[in-house]
């Protein structure tokens, strides 16, 4: 019967054995068939999208499959740009992932660079290539996994004091950062 499980190829026997007729003595020239039943169910692989925050020190990217592997195949991963720069937000990452019999999950681990520059999230790509499966209908319905990294560094802003004679006229303030920002800031001030 069709089952939803991806297996491998199955094989059976039909073996015929004592031909009988009443008109003649029937011989066997070919006594055993062997029937495959090819296993037309595709194993589907993915990868996942994360947030983490900058400080997490890794991200940690799951690659997984719908069902158990049936036999060891690889697939390879590298990162890319986004908003995110690797050798300043995160490290360039590239490598193989083994599947073995069984498994459903592999995780990638890409190391993150925690910046003390307030900037706005960003983002790098992880994407799946080189699907080495020769043998086994594996499907990659997801090849490029989102990995956005949350800025966690805050800035501070502060107004300086100041004494004017009251016949100055106009009032000059200076508005401060503890830090510089990669990104625009607005305030809004009240008399």
């Amino acid at each position: 019967t069709d089952s939803d499980i991806t297996e491998l190829d199955e094989t059976f026997l039909v073996n015929l054995s004592s031909p009988q007729s009443d008109a003649f003595q029937p011989t066997l020239a070919d006594s055993q068939a062997v029937v495959t039943i090819q296993d037309d169910d595709p194993t589907l692989l993915s990868i996942n999208d994360i947030s983490v925050d900058e400080n997490a020190g890794i991200a940690l990217v799951t690659v997984s499959l719908d069902q158990a592997a049936l036999r060891e195949f690889s697939v390879d991963y590298s990162t890319a740009d986004g908003t995110a720069s690797s050798g300043s937000d995160y490290q360039f990452s590239t490598g193989t992932l083994t599947f073995n019999p069984g498994d459903t999950t592999q995780t990638i681990e890409i190391p993150l660079i925690d910046s003390t520059l307030g900037e706005a999230d960003e983002t790098f790509l992880v994407n799946l290539l080189n699907l080495q499966a020769a043998g086994l209908d594996v499907n990659l319905t997801d090849s490029q996994g989102e990995v956005t990294i949350r800025d966690d560094d805050r800035s501070s802003l502060s107004v300086q004091d100041l004494s004017v004679d009251e016949n100055a006229g106009t009032v000059l303030l200076t508005v401060s950062l503890d830090q510089p920002l990669l990104t625009s800031i607005t305030v809004d001030f009240e008399m």
